[in-house]
């Protein structure tokens, strides 16, 4: 266990150079809003996409669909899901400039997913995505958790995700506060480099998960954005930039 501390101390070093390189640090300092309703809705919808393809196309990808098909909407959920699944499945294939908006195992899923994601929002929360965590009370945390992991097509790590995004730079839930409070998202990056510094024995979802809510952090959340940073600028899948990553001193893999 000293020897995973020492990797854990490691990890939380880079995120304060992490914080340190902005001037209002990573997390809100205030609750904030979303500029308008199409910017709340397009962030909606790059969370659904955001899996089984790059994060900057999945974000891109939720502000091209909501701008190009549904910006003239009066409101997008209604409009969504009133479409005609056939019409919906066009766009979801052809519209992102000729190619899917969605890729992978989600391809086909995404239309329907969608669809009856546009159901709930319309009948739970009067059409408004931000009603989703608008009203989420200080500390409530699992709260927002559990209305993100009911919508098809979000699953568990989406639902995470979602989550520190809302609470870290949204400040939803009472914000900062709540660092300790969340879990995890057992991302491919995080779960990646984890599992080359010797922090966890297995990559498999279900059991890394486990392993990794098992180290018992103080910021969980904090850790996570480090890790997955990391995760994303040198602990690459093939050929990893491992003399120059700020925690290669401490890696398993890198010490072999």
């Amino acid at each position: 266990m000293a020897r995973k501390s020492t990797i854990i101390k490691h990890i939380m070093n880079y995120y304060s150079d992490l914080e340190s390189q902005r001037p209002e640090g990573v997390w809100a300092k205030k609750r904030e809003r979303f500029t308008n309703i199409q910017d709340a809705n397009a962030w909606f919808v790059g969370l659904m996409l955001d899996k089984n393809q790059l994060a900057e196309r999945a974000w891109e990808g939720g502000e091209h669909l909501v701008h190009t098909h549904f910006d003239d909407a009066n409101n997008m959920w209604k409009a969504i899901y009133r479409t005609h699944l056939g019409t919906l499945r066009h766009i979801c294939n052809k519209g992102f400039y000729g190619k899917a908006y969605a890729l992978g195992v989600s391809n086909p899923k995404f239309p329907e997913d969608l669809k009856n994601s546009a159901k709930l929002i319309v009948n739970r929360y009067d059409g408004d995505v931000t009603n989703v965590w608008k009203y989420i009370r200080a500390g409530n945390i699992d709260e927002l958790y559990d209305r993100l992991i009911e919508f098809p097509g979000i699953g568990d790590a989406l639902a995470r995700m979602g989550q520190f995004i809302l609470v870290r730079t949204y400040g939803v839930g009472g914000g900062e506060a709540n660092k300790s409070k969340m879990r995890i998202k057992p991302d491919v990056h995080v779960r990646r480099v984890a599992y080359r510094t010797g922090l966890i024995s297995t990559q498999k979802v279900s059991l890394a998960t486990k392993e990794l809510d098992s180290l018992q952090l103080e910021s969980p959340a904090d850790f996570d954005l480090a890790i997955w940073d990391i995760g994303r600028k040198y602990c690459k899948p093939k050929n990893p930039h491992c003399g120059e990553c700020p925690i290669n001193k401490v890696c398993a893999k890198f010490l072999e």
